[in-house]
């Protein structure tokens, strides 16, 4: 048996739609998605026809979740009016009814089982929740989750890392991503799981994708813009494939004067965003790719 399971689409239709191309090739038996597949990019209702049109089973992961809470938050909660949440708010309206049912159905874990090999247990970030994994440590919570599964191999999706480790004897995979890959070079990434010589063996696979098609689509269509601030750093995320928002978040955190995360004022968030990229030396070329005005004030 051998599955082919992706993760992190992120709405980026460019790469899925080359590692579906590549994966027409490979001998595969089942293609799965471990979930993100929405959020932020504009293609995100095309990259959930796609999964669709080809029945590939898929997980709920945490962009996800936060589309459901943006449809269905009360008024006093950041996500509905947020500057921060703004990309999410985006992606939510793109999406028809269907769509949201469908998101609404995908479980949190899939298990796959080979009669010598043993039980594969493919998730977003853990079984159990979409952001809490094992690549900051097991808590004894996730031990216990992971025991109690008896799968010999887990794959999880959520860091935008392939990695391999183990963990008392049980197997743990991270797939890295299709969309939104954070290793600096124009790929996507995913991962090969055959069952052979009585264990589930893991292959890391990378493959070129037209990364510069995909940022211009979120740039010219409007959608960084109207993203605000926040944007900005997704944007740079994709074009470059180097990590912002984390990094710019544990800043903010770090900061008497930009330490209200959600932020509640888009100019605070602009100027807290704009200062952050000046001190790690990235404005200057975002500024001037996306033609941004002013942003320090």
């Amino acid at each position: 048996m051998k599955i082919a399971v992706i993760s992190d689409l992120h709405g980026n239709h460019h790469a899925l739609a080359a590692v579906l191309n590549d994966l027409s090739r490979k001998d595969v038996d089942e293609i799965i998605c471990a979930g993100d597949v929405v959020d932020p990019l504009p293609g995100s209702a095309q990259v959930m026809r796609m999964l669709e049109e080809r029945g590939i089973p898929t997980l709920r992961g945490n962009h996800e979740d936060y589309v459901l809470r943006a449809l269905s938050a009360p008024a006093e909660d950041p996500m509905t009016y947020g500057p921060n949440w703004e990309p999410v708010r985006q992606v939510a309206r793109s999406l028809n009814t269907e769509q949201i049912e469908a998101i609404k159905s995908w479980p949190l874990f899939f298990r796959r089982r080979d009669p010598v090999a043993g039980d594969l247990v493919i998730c977003h970030a853990s079984p159990g929740a979409t952001q809490s994994g094992w690549f900051r440590g097991i808590s004894e919570e996730l031990g216990a989750e992971l025991k109690d599964l008896d799968a010999g191999t887990f794959v999880c999706g959520h860091w935008h890392r392939q990695k391999i480790e183990s963990w008392q004897s049980i197997q743990l995979v991270s797939i890295g991503s299709v969309g939104m890959s954070l290793h600096g070079k124009p790929e996507a990434e995913f991962v090969i799981l055959e069952a052979a010589g009585g264990r589930w063996n893991a292959t890391h696979v990378n493959i070129p994708y037209d990364r510069e098609a995909a940022w211009r689509e979120y740039r010219d269509s409007g959608w960084v813009e109207e993203g605000g601030p926040t944007a900005w750093l997704l944007f740079d995320e994709l074009r470059l494939g180097v990590r912002r928002m984390t990094p710019f978040i544990a800043w903010a955190q770090d900061r008497k004067t930009h330490a209200q995360w959600p932020y509640r004022d888009r100019n605070e968030l602009k100027s807290a965003i704009a200062t952050y990229l000046v001190e790690v030396g990235a404005w200057n070329d975002l500024r001037q790719t996306l033609q941004i005005q002013g942003g320090l004030t």
